[in-house]
């Protein structure tokens, strides 16, 4: 016999159904979907998604672009995420090439298999993750500078990378100790920025060489001098610009960056060397070929003095003195003003130097030694002629 649900229940039931179709149909129309416009990136075709939101707790998202295959350039902009959404790596992973993904906000950020360039500057990223545990095995360019680094876990495992910025992130260090021999994979790296990360010391004990590096950014550390050494570097045989600029440094052993034989140019102003040494020190450098420009990004402490467009402290150097000629336009006097000229010191002559001793003391003063030795002679006689006409007058009376 069949059996018949009561109306009451059916009746419910229906309710029921009614309900979830319409959160169903209510979940469909707050999706948020975002679509991609192709927008040209100095010779890039990318496809830019603008004002895209992503927090922890989104899940209705979705993302397109306006052709039926997937764009390999990608960017994001005017947006607010907190990491890539998944969303969008189920849909464009694959054939994913450059992202750029910079100010919005990340906290970590994912690269992807094929990925060949990767900028993601200006966020607050702490930890970098591989997209399914695939290997970086693409990758060539990662500018992941003004974050919040604290470790360069599977950063260095991206082997083919050639320029890598890891500026402004001040605690990528643990113990605030650069350890060189973090990058010894990294055999086909570049350009290496690791500017204003926070090192107090630099470290290479198994002096790594990375072959094809050319460019390395050390600036606005706070390098100690003390526990600094020029060796560390000298395993880098294809060097040629190393910047050592704002770091307060106090001393540094310049002539050892001679055995950097590849070595062309060397940024050390916004440091606190000595100012009479500094010029010294260019002109070392400069004589045997290896250029000091100076960052003009830097600022020399307030009340600091400069030299050379260099930071410094201490006593300046002396200055050199130079010759004071003196010339006339009255004929009549061209025989003195030769005498005069030719008379002149070195440093600055205010009198004639005398021909016999070389001093600065004029003739001037023997004159008055005669006057005065002319005078006591004339007063010494007097009184011997009063001594005798007085001793012979008393014999008389």
């Amino acid at each position: 016999m069949k059996q018949v649900l009561p109306t009451k229940m059916r009746s419910k039931f229906a309710h029921l159904l009614a309900l979830l179709l319409f959160a169903g149909i209510i979940a469909f129309s707050l999706a948020e979907s975002y679509d991609c416009t192709i927008e040209k990136d100095g010779e890039l075709d990318v496809c830019v998604f603008r004002n895209v939101t992503y927090f922890k707790n989104t899940t209705h998202i979705a993302f397109y672009s306006p052709s039926s295959s997937k764009p390999e350039n990608v960017a994001f902009r005017d947006s607010r995420m907190v990491a890539i959404p998944p969303n969008f790596l189920t849909s464009f992973a694959d054939g994913l090439k450059v992202l750029k993904v910079e100010n919005c906000g990340l906290e970590t950020v994912t690269i992807t298999k094929n990925m060949v360039a990767l900028h993601a500057k200006g966020n607050n990223i702490q930890k970098v993750v591989l997209y399914r545990n695939h290997q970086c095995e693409n990758l060539m360019e990662l500018d992941l500078s003004s974050n919040a680094l604290n470790t360069v876990d599977n950063v260095t495992s991206c082997v083919k990378l050639e320029t890598l910025n890891l500026s402004e992130n001040e605690n990528i260090w643990g113990g605030n100790t650069l350890d060189l021999t973090l990058f010894a994979r990294l055999t086909q790296l570049q350009d290496l920025n690791l500017a204003g990360t926070g090192a107090l010391y630099i470290e290479n004990d198994r002096n790594i060489g990375l072959p094809s590096l050319k460019t390395m950014d050390l600036s606005k550390n706070f390098i100690l001098p003390v526990d600094f050494s020029i060796k560390v570097f000298y395993p880098f045989t294809a060097l040629e610009s190393l910047k050592l600029n704002d770091n307060d440094l106090g001393s540094i052993d310049y002539a050892h960056l001679l055995h950097i034989k590849s070595l062309k140019t060397v940024y050390l102003n916004g440091n606190s060397f000595q100012c009479r040494k500094i010029k010294e020190m260019l002109d070392y450098l400069n004589d045997h070929n290896i250029a000091t420009p100076t960052d003009r990004h830097s600022n020399c402490r307030q009340n600091a003095r400069e030299v050379e467009e260099m930071c410094c402290t201490g006593p300046m150097p002396t200055r050199p003195t130079t010759t004071t000629t003196t010339t006339t336009t009255t004929p009549s006097s061209h025989s003195e003003s030769t005498e005069s000229d030719s008379n002149t010191d070195n440093s600055g002559g205010d009198g004639k130097a005398d021909e016999n001793t070389g001093s600065n003391n004029g003739d001037g003063t023997s004159h008055h030694y005669w006057i005065i030795g002319a005078v006591v002679g004339v007063i010494v006689a007097a009184a011997v002629a009063g001594g005798a006409y007085w001793y012979k007058r008393r014999q008389n009376n």
